[in-house]
């Protein structure tokens, strides 16, 4: 081999091995000037052509091959920021690995906790609900045991009211026997007396005052305690008795105490004294309220001590029913007070209304009351007296009859068998009884429909019968 080849040779495989080390092009070339400077045949210059052309494609191959490099270069960094990732998740990955085992405790015990406290609610439930039917069973044996008390007492209650009642019909049954064995000793006293009486010394003066001094004849009527059912006709039989004796001489209505009550009753008791043919005297001694002081008032002559009380005010009335009953109750009450308060304000020399007015000026109440010697100025009275003298008093002060007084005998009227006690004690008395609470009360019979009570009680001692 010449030296030519040989050394073309050499050249040709230092192109190929700078384009297997990928060397760039202008190395080659500059391969090429070295060669043709030193006047290399043109077989040189076919071989940089061939070499030219392996270039290229020994250049694609090393692309590729630069590429497969990358990329396996690549993943050799995934690898390692995969394993680098990996060793820094696991402590991470133990960390959860460990909470989450944790937590699955933390969840067991919570598990286990609430069943036992459920357990424990169950429990306390259940004691509860025991505890409470157990209360429930102790108070329904209260229960039974208080109604079974309260029958007890209920029924001790109704004997006791059953034993009370039987005691109370036999005190009543004595009490009337008694007061018939009295009032037949008081007709014997009066049979006995009456012979001895100087029936002409009974006096019947047509003026009974001398001074300050009253006398007060056997023609008299006594007025006392509450207006009800019957005093009417007690009064207006006696007036009617004493006219039928002797129309001239003064008849005398004497009230000891009375706190006034029915209308009615007391209008009718007013009638009669205004259409009697013998005066009639109205008598007040220690008290006269409400209707019994508007006889007073009316009355065509009337006396009373210095301290004797005499109270007015207004009717009242326990109206009940629909508004417009109570309506029409309330109109009857008005024609009331036209009928018997309006005369009262007129003697008075004042208006009703003004009447009405005076009654709350003087007292809080409406109940406007006066001692005598105010009431006289008042004009509720006509005389004031210091002294009242009862000329027909015959018997002996402490006995039953000892309120009786002494009949005249009439000449042509012969004497009955009637004592004073029976013509002249009032018998319309009401019986005291005992309410529920200990209190004291009389009972007064039931209004007529219409009538209503003009009657002084701030203590609720009179009440109606219901």
């Amino acid at each position: 081999m010449s030296t030519r080849s040989t050394g073309l040779k050499r050249m040709m495989s230092t192109a190929a091995l700078v384009a297997a080390l990928g060397m760039p092009t202008l190395a080659l070339a500059q391969a090429a000037e070295v060669a043709a400077a030193n006047d290399a045949p043109a077989e040189v210059a076919e071989a940089v052509e061939s070499v030219e052309a392996e270039e290229v494609l020994s250049a694609e191959e090393a692309e590729k091959k630069a590429i497969a490099e990358e990329m396996e270069q690549l993943q050799t960094e995934a690898r390692l920021r995969s394993a680098r990732l990996a060793a820094e998740l696991a402590p991470l990955q133990e960390e959860k690995q460990r909470l989450e085992a944790e937590l699955s405790l933390l969840r067991a015990r919570q598990q286990a906790e609430n069943a036992r406290r459920q357990m424990e609610k169950d429990q306390a439930d259940f004691e509860q609900q025991m505890a409470l039917s157990e209360m429930q069973r102790a108070v329904a044996e209260m229960q039974a045991q208080m109604q079974a008390i309260t029958a007890e007492q209920g029924l001790a209650n109704a004997q006791r009211a059953a034993a009370m009642s039987e005691l109370q019909a036999q005190n009543q049954q004595l009490a009337a026997e008694a007061a018939a064995l009295t009032a037949e000793l008081g007709a014997l006293q009066t049979r006995n007396n009456y012979n001895a009486i100087d029936r002409d010394a009974m006096q019947y003066p047509a003026n009974p005052m001398d001074g300050d001094t009253l006398t007060i004849s056997d023609r008299r009527i006594p007025l006392n305690g509450a207006i009800g059912s019957g005093m009417a006709d007690y009064i207006t039989q006696r007036i009617h008795y004493f006219n039928n004796l002797n129309n001239e001489a003064p008849i005398f209505i004497v009230i000891d105490g009375s706190p006034g009550g029915s209308v009615m009753e007391g209008f009718r008791i007013v009638t009669a004294m205004q259409n009697s043919e013998a005066p009639i005297h109205v008598v007040v001694k220690s008290y006269a309220a409400s209707m019994a002081a508007v006889i007073t008032t009316l009355a065509e002559e009337s006396y009373c001590y210095p301290n004797a009380l005499i109270l007015h005010h207004q009717m009242s009335s326990g109206m009940s029913g629909n508004l417009t009953q109570q309506r029409e109750s309330l109109e009857e009450g008005y024609e009331w007070a036209a009928r018997l308060a309006n005369p009262v304000a007129e003697k008075m020399g004042v208006t009703p209304e003004r009447f009405v007015e005076l009654m709350y000026e003087n007292n809080s109440d409406g109940d406007w009351g006066e001692f005598g010697d105010v009431a006289v100025g008042l004009k509720w009275c006509n005389h004031v007296v210091t002294e009242i003298r009862e000329t027909a008093i015959i018997t002996a002060p402490g006995s039953s009859a000892s309120r009786g007084m002494m009949m005249h005998q009439h000449e042509d009227m012969p004497f009955a068998g009637l004592s004073q006690h029976d013509l002249f004690h009032c018998p319309v008395e009401y019986p005291v009884k005992v309410d529920g609470n200990g209190r004291s009360y009389v009972e007064l019979p039931r209004l007529a429909p219409g009538d209503m009570y003009l009657i002084s009680d701030k203590d609720d001692y009179y009440r109606e019968a219901r």
